[in-house]
């Protein structure tokens, strides 16, 4: 028997099935479908099948737009149709769909906002402070005016930020033209009253902790078997449009908020473990390049799973 009907057999079997998939592998079809760094995802991790389907067929598909006319009518209806069974360029076998989840430790997102609080600085109390420093009266020549108005208006916007120096002088530029003018001065005098600058600070609760206890991490993933010789380019643009049409055939699992999942759809890349034994990739053993590749192809979407 050859090493993918070999597999099929072993993923057929419900007693078997986990065992197709090592800590690594997990590791990795977790990192494809989520943001696990940032999650403080780890191990142990386990597979759990809800839904586990063999021999899945994704045929390619179309859409057709146009409109509908009753004869010796000028009424139209636009229509749309989806159409399926189309002739495709290449065959993108899909051997297996798993739908379910894999069990990890890992720490959920959506801190809630515990304060809100805002500040408008007196536009009135700036010209105030520029008199003050000139006499008791604001500068004659409008250029210095202008020089002295900027100045202490970034001052008094800086006094309520928590990162003051990220307030410049190209963010008042930039806020000076989200209102439509091109100096302090005419913020002043046109839109004075009518529109004022300020800042809102936002602080939320701080970051929950990864949980003690193992969670589900829902898995909608396409299986692909491949025996060697492995055509990486192929199996890359394959993995694409398997992906595709699993998302247009509502294949993914619903999407939950506290979770940062990066991919609705993953493709598994099931291959022999004598795939890296070759030196081409990179890493100085079979166990480094397997990790390596298991990294990159993380960003693509693809978990990998290496059976000996």
């Amino acid at each position: 028997m050859n090493f993918v009907d070999k597999t099929m057999v072993v993923l057929a079997d419900p007693g078997s099935r986990p065992g197709a998939f090592d800590q690594a592998a997990l590791e990795q079809i977790v990192s494809a479908a989520y943001d696990s760094a940032t999650m403080g995802a780890h191990g142990p991790y386990a597979p759990v099948f809800d839904e586990f389907r063999l021999g899945i067929s994704a045929e390619p598909e179309g859409v057709v737009d146009g409109s509908l006319q009753p004869v010796g009518s000028s009424d139209q209806t636009a229509a749309r149709f989806r159409i399926t069974g189309l002739p495709d360029n290449g065959t993108s076998r899909i051997d297996a769909l798993w739908r379910g989840s894999i069990t990890a430790r890992f720490a959920l997102s959506g801190e809630p906002i515990t304060e809100v609080v805002t500040n408008w600085p007196d536009l009135g109390a700036i010209d105030e402070e520029v008199k003050a420093a000139n006499g008791g009266a604001l500068p004659a020549n409008a250029d210095t005016l202008e020089t002295q108005r900027r100045a202490r208006l970034i001052a008094h916007m800086q006094a309520t930020l928590d990162q003051p120096n990220k307030f410049d002088d190209d963010a008042l530029d930039r806020l000076l033209a989200g209102a439509s003018v091109d100096s302090v001065g005419t913020l002043f005098t046109r839109l004075g009253g009518t529109v004022s600058p300020g800042t809102v600070t936002v602080t939320f609760a701080p970051p929950a902790a990864v949980a003690a206890a193992a969670q589900p991490l829902p898995i909608a993933a396409a299986i692909l078997i491949r025996d060697t010789p492995l055509s990486v380019a192929e199996l890359l643009a394959e993995s694409a449009l398997v992906r595709g049409r699993l998302q247009s055939l509502g294949a993914e699992r619903p999407a939950d908020p506290q979770l940062r999942r990066t991919n609705s759809v993953v493709v598994i890349w099931v291959v022999p473990s004598s795939v890296f034994e070759d030196a081409d990739w990179p890493g100085a053993d079979p166990a480094a390049r397997r990790a390596n590749a298991g990294v990159w192809l993380a960003r693509e979407g693809i978990g990998l799973a290496a059976i000996t």
